[in-house]
């Protein structure tokens, strides 16, 4: 619970940061080998609630190669989809977050306001990424010693 509540606490700045329209959190399902929206800003609109890997195989090359992907292209995509279910055109970036040396999921910023995303805004979100990761490590950890005792 106290890592929804940082997340949710910190999620929506970020976006604000960078000068973007929304931030999203997908992670992994394994089991179902797709991605799922697990956190979002309020103000998040046209994204998909599940990404298979054939709607989006950049999400788990990310994943593969532990890298952040930008998409400076504001042409279509097939993540973001319009209420009428057609194609938007987005900018957006998105880095791996890791636990325990595992990518698990990905934070993406989405819709740039002016220009493409810079090396700054890309710094930011890997740093925020990895501070997910740590705070989600460290609270398997805790409840690991809770159980323990």
């Amino acid at each position: 619970k106290s890592l929804d509540r940082h997340i949710h606490k910190i999620l929506p700045v970020i976006p604000i940061l960078m000068e973007a329209d929304s931030a999203c959190i997908y992670t992994i399902n394994h089991l179902r080998n797709r991605f799922e929206l697990t956190y979002f800003t309020p103000n998040i609109t046209g994204v998909k609630e599940e990404l298979l890997p054939n709607d989006a195989p950049f999400m788990f090359s990310i994943l593969k190669s532990n890298q952040t992907v930008t998409n400076t292209n504001a042409g279509r995509n097939q993540i973001m989809t319009g209420r009428d279910n057609s194609p938007m055109a987005k900018r957006f970036v998105c880095t791996p977050i890791v636990v325990n040396e595992r990518p698990i999921g990905v934070l993406m910023v989405i819709g740039k306001y002016n220009g493409n995303f810079t090396a700054d805004d890309n710094t930011l979100l890997k740093i925020t990424a990895h501070r997910f990761g740590a705070r989600l490590e460290n609270e398997k950890l805790v409840q690991k010693i809770r159980r323990g005792k």
